[in-house]
């Protein structure tokens, strides 16, 4: 009867010990699917990130295009536009100064609107036409 039971205390350790191989690798496997999941989240963040940088960069590079546009036309409309009051040209002044144009720039536009002026230039033509 002794060895009866020592048959059956010896079957439930062995059932055990099987239990315990299963879950180790159990745990192992878990654990390299958490490390490979880990891995490809923080790929993912990185992907992610340098999404978001080219995104920035294109918008800064389409912002300082627009711009550079705007500046250009605006350097074209006030090359053309006659002297006017002071508050006109000081008005002229600080959208140079927002456009941040050099001061040799800002010397050239003013050059061109003086010669405009001496020369009548087309706004001049325009306001003394009778018509």
């Amino acid at each position: 009867d002794s060895s009866y039971h020592a048959s059956v205390a010896w079957e439930g350790i062995v059932k055990l010990r099987s239990q315990v191989r299963q879950l180790e690798i159990s745990l192992q496997e878990e654990r390299q699917q958490h490390g490979c999941t880990r891995r490809e989240r923080e790929a993912a963040k990185a992907e992610v990130r340098e999404m978001n940088m080219q995104q920035s960069l294109s918008k800064t590079v389409g912002n300082r295009q627009q711009m550079e546009y705007i500046r250009n036309v605006f350097r074209k409309f006030i090359e053309t536009c006659p002297l006017g009051s002071a508050e006109h040209e000081q008005m002229i002044f600080v959208l140079m100064t927002f456009f941040k144009f050099p001061d040799d720039d800002a010397k050239a536009v003013n050059k061109k609107r003086l010669q405009a002026k001496s020369q009548g230039g087309l706004w001049g033509t325009l306001t003394s036409w009778k018509g």
